[in-house]
């Protein structure tokens, strides 16, 4: 609810989309996530935390490959973010 509520007075901010993206992947609702990584993506497309909430969405849909390639987008913008560095390596693995 509060989410909603978020983003009803904020249409144009992309944290409550990234925070949502994260609650849907957790609760293993990955196509809710990549919706949500996604329009994350298109408000700030120079964001790597997006690429980063497409990769995880991805992995719960077990499109392992397409995760790997958004992880990698994400490490052209933020070479040194950790977080991708570990995501993009369990791509592999």
């Amino acid at each position: 609810m509060v989410g909603i509520l978020a983003l009803e007075a904020k249409p144009y901010d992309a944290t409550p989309l990234s925070n949502r993206s994260l609650c849907w992947a957790r609760l293993q609702d990955g196509d809710r996530a990549l919706s949500d990584a996604r329009a994350f993506r298109e408000l700030k497309p120079d964001w790597a935390k997006g690429c980063y909430r497409e990769g995880v969405a991805w992995n719960v849909l077990k499109k392992f490959d397409r995760a790997a390639d958004a992880f990698c987008d994400g490490l052209k913008m933020d070479p040194e973010n950790k977080e991708l560095k570990d995501a993009f390596q369990l791509s592999y693995t």
